[in-house]
């Protein structure tokens, strides 16, 4: 019998990318399973029994009335904003920041076993790789800087009987994934025989599939030893971004050339999951052909057309 039958999980931005795909694989393996979203329902659910609660972050009172009515014994708390042109500071610290405090703070009085939230590779900007859960790194944006306060928010939480996990993700990819990330504009281009859009500068990234970091997460709410912990969740490799885009021109018989944009910025993205092995005994099992070519298959099959997967896409792809 699955660990996870009749368990009751909130999932808060369950609608979401990551989100949608955590939801259907713990509905799979027969747990109870509530999302709460923004307001909008997404299509990228498939897990159509989740219960669905609405929740704008921040807002305690609201996310404690939720735990409150679900009960759950797991909360994953994926909601926050990531990539959001409009979105200012100040808005990335109340989301991501103080929304992460919030839900913590109701999932800790409410009685909840254990708290993960995903947190970013950009909270380790500006160190040397392999990137490792002891470092603090320096990152320059508003996102890498609301996720990494809130890491340290967490940490600095007195002892509790909820076990709480930051799980630090590298470049995740796959199906249903936001237009404006690398690998569906790269994919969209393929589609639309248009040149695919790639970085003067040397740029490699930690790739990792959206099933295998779906089974990370998994993995570290099942751990049984209390406390606070940062495990990142990773391939441990890092891929030149080029590499990534041939796999995927070749996976869909693309012909055109590549369009070069002025990045030559030189940037290396690498995390050690040595940590993840020991205590979770969890590696990546997908390799980046296998993910890449399930992803733009995905893509391929879909009944709308490849105009409107880049609907929103950027003219600079975003790998992190």
């Amino acid at each position: 019998m699955s660990f996870w039958k009749n368990e009751r999980v909130l999932i808060t931005g369950g609608s979401g990318f990551i989100g949608s795909h955590l939801a259907d694989t713990l509905s799979r393996e027969g747990a109870e399973v509530s999302i709460t979203s923004c307001g909008e329902r997404s299509t990228k659910l498939r897990a159509r029994a989740a219960q669905e609660h609405l929740l704008v972050l921040p807002d305690e009172a609201r996310a404690e009335e939720i735990i409150r009515k679900v009960k759950p014994s797991v909360v994953f708390h994926l909601a926050g904003i990531v990539r959001n042109p409009r979105a200012s500071s100040e808005d990335f610290h109340n989301v991501n920041t103080r929304g992460t405090q919030e839900v913590f703070n109701a999932s800790k009085r409410a009685g909840v076993k254990h708290f993960v939230t995903l947190g970013s590779a950009l909270e380790y900007q500006g160190l040397p790789i392999p990137w490792r859960e002891n470092s603090e790194g320096r990152p320059d944006s508003p996102y890498g800087q609301s996720k990494l306060a809130a890491t340290k928010i967490l940490a600095s939480e007195e002892a509790s009987e909820t076990i709480t996990t930051v799980a630090r993700a590298s470049t995740v990819y796959g199906p249903r994934q936001e237009p404006i990330m690398a690998v569906p504009i790269w994919i969209r281009a393929c589609l639309n025989s248009e040149p695919v859009p790639l970085p003067l500068g040397e740029q490699k990234a930690d790739f990792l599939f959206v099933e295998d970091l779906v089974q990370g997460l998994l993995k570290i709410a099942n751990r049984s030893r209390g406390g606070f912990e940062i495990i990142n969740l990773a391939s441990g490799r890092a891929t030149n971004v080029r590499t990534a885009a041939r796999i995927i021109k070749e996976y869909l018989n693309q012909k055109k050339g590549n369009q070069y944009y002025p990045d030559s910025t030189k940037r290396i993205q690498r995390l050690s999951i040595e940590k993840a092995e020991r205590l979770l005994d969890w590696r990546p099992t997908t390799t980046l052909s296998e993910g890449l070519r399930k992803t733009s298959g995905w893509y391929r099959d879909q009944t709308i057309t490849a105009k409107e997967i880049s609907a929103e896409a950027s003219v600079s792809p975003q790998t992190a």
